[in-house]
């Protein structure tokens, strides 16, 4: 996670100190660019890590829409949250697929650097 870290806000120091250096314009506008770029990318790690323990937490059983915790609730029905229909199994072997290509995919980037 540290070296994920490193490399989102390297580009953005770069900038930043190209910025201080040479106060060109152009530089301004690339800084711009990367902080957004970055806090668009921290912003998906932060939902990752969210619906990664509440996946956790509350064993795959949360409501695809609105991540309202299904636990307790029968097999079928509708999320009282958001009136979204469910069936547990299809919602936990969805939660499931999605968590394990994520992270297969985040561990393949880090592999590779």
């Amino acid at each position: 996670m540290t070296l994920m870290v490193v490399l989102l806000l390297l580009p953005l120091v770069t900038a930043c100190v190209l910025w201080a250096l040479f106060r060109d314009p152009k530089y301004t506008r690339i800084m711009i660019l990367m902080l957004l770029a970055n806090i668009a990318t921290i912003y998906q790690i932060v939902q990752y890590k969210r619906v990664a323990n509440l996946f956790r937490r509350y064993h795959g059983k949360i409501c695809g829409n609105c991540l309202f915790p299904l636990e307790g609730l029968g097999d079928k029905g509708v999320c009282p949250e958001c009136s979204h229909p469910y069936e547990i199994e299809k919602t936990i072997q969805g939660w499931k697929q999605d968590l394990s290509i994520r992270q297969t995919s985040n561990q393949t980037a880090t592999q590779s650097s």
